[in-house]
Formats: C-alpha cells, sequence, structure tokens
C-alpha cells in the first residue's frame, strides 16, 4: 500500500522510505534540508544518529558531518534535527500528537549552544557571526538611547 504525501498528496512507492514525495516536479523535495549532502543518504544520516545515546552527541555529529548546519538559525537548526532525528519531514503537519513525538525543540537549542562552547571549532561562520555582533551592537545602542 502507498503512502500519501501530508505536503503534496501525492501517492509514494511502499519501498520510498523518506515518506517524502520524491517527484521531479514536487515542492516537497527533502532537499532544503541536504545542502551538502551527495554521497550519503538521508537513511544512512538517520541510521548512524540513531546509534548515539544522547541530543549532544547527535547534534555534535550533525555539526561536524554536515558544516552547513552550522551556519543554520536556531528554528532552521531544530527543524533539521526533527527532520533527522525524528522522522518530521517538510510539509508534513505539526499537530499537537506530532508536536509531542518531537524532540523539545529547546533542549535541542541548548544542546546546540553547550555544543558550540565546547568546541568553538562547531560555531557558525565567521560571517554569520558578524551579523549576530552588528545586530547585537545594535540593539544595546537602541537601549542606551
Amino acid at each position: 500500500m502507498s503512502d500519501k504525501c501530508g505536503a503534496c498528496g501525492h501517492f509514494h512507492h511502499p519501498d520510498n522510505d523518506t515518506k517524502v514525495c520524491t517527484l521531479i516536479d514536487c515542492n516537497c523535495d527533502i532537499t532544503k534540508f541536504e545542502p551538502e549532502i551527495e554521497t550519503k543518504s538521508l537513511n544512512y544520516y538517520q541510521n548512524v544518529i540513531n546509534g548515539f545515546n544522547t541530543i549532544q552527541e547527535k547534534i555534535k555529529y550533525l555539526l561536524t558531518e554536515i558544516p552547513k548546519f552550522r551556519d543554520l538559525g536556531n528554528k532552521q537548526f531544530i527543524f533539521a534535527y526533527w527532520h533527522y532525528n525524528d522522522n518530521f519531514c517538510p510539509g508534513m503537519i505539526l499537530d499537537i500528537q506530532t508536536y509531542h513525538n518531537l524532540t523539545d525543540p529547546e533542549t535541542i537549542r541548548r544542546c546546540k549552544q553547550k555544543c558550540v562552547e565546547q568546541n568553538p571549532l562547531l560555531a557558525a561562520s565567521n560571517e554569520v557571526n558578524e551579523f549576530k555582533n552588528t545586530k547585537k551592537s545594535a540593539i544595546e545602542e537602541w537601549l542606551l538611547q
């Protein structure tokens, strides 16, 4: 029996493990979260991540293996983590039952912050950090006026 995609309504082949539409013209393609993954599949990363015991280990692995994830904002990183760890794909409906089955977003954010504090090489690129510093300075200047 085929599964119907929550984003586009297309039916998938039963062997499609990603539960995401694989039609070429469809907008619910999972490549949104895979900017540099060419040789390793989503299933590969999911299998490796499932081997780790803690959220922090999983996040450290993702930041190490997929450097583009370092530059993602908190919300984008949380959705990427849900995608790889909890099999929550773009276009799926985030209802209350689904949300309770996902890893807590604040836990993900805190673990990512702790990973970056312990290993500064996993921090965002200089360009992203400069933008954050500029934004922080502008807010401080506005508050002091």
